[in-house]
């Protein structure tokens, strides 16, 4: 438990530094730096599957559907609140 305050604290510490660097930035820098970056993002990756499946999941989709891989570019950005 210790282990997991002090990661927590850390991880705490970083983010106000984070936040605190981008406050310093001239406005249209903290724009730019606040665009979410995702060109380098994978079109596929492995969802951890935690649980049971759902019984009869897969034969109420489509054909075409089951076995298909999540398409996560489909999604679109996030977008940031401005504070």
């Amino acid at each position: 438990m210790k282990q997991l305050h002090e990661e927590s604290r850390q991880l705490s510490k970083m983010l106000k530094l984070k936040l605190a660097a981008l406050n310093e930035l001239p406005p249209d820098l903290r724009a730019e730096a606040l665009v979410e970056e995702v060109s380098n993002a994978p079109r596929e990756r492995v969802l951890p599957l935690w649980t049971a499946p759902i019984p009869g999941y897969q034969d109420s989709l489509p054909p075409e559907k089951r076995d298909e891989p999540f398409d996560f570019t489909k999604l679109g950005s996030i977008r940031k609140r401005s504070s």
